[in-house]
């Protein structure tokens, strides 16, 4: 199992880069194909969340499509 994943941390301070939301988009569908294609994974857990290093949430339309699509796919047995 993955227990925490996430991609592109916008930083305490910082406003979103639109282009780095469509490249974490593109790096979570990567890394769903890969872990499909592995087989080994059962969960898979995205980091939502604030903290002192910034922001991980999926703020923006495109990455919860791309996560929403992860979470559609499920595992096949």
């Amino acid at each position: 199992l993955i227990s925490e994943y996430g991609q592109y941390v916008v930083k305490p301070g910082q406003v979103a880069d639109p282009q780095k939301l469509i490249d974490r988009a593109d790096i979570i569908a990567q890394d769903a194909a890969w872990l499909a294609r592995e087989g080994t994974i059962s969960m898979w857990l995205y980091w939502d969340a604030m903290g002192e290093k910034g922001d991980w949430r999926l703020n923006d339309d495109v990455s919860q499509q791309a996560w929403r699509d992860v979470a559609q796919s499920g595992r096949e047995k």
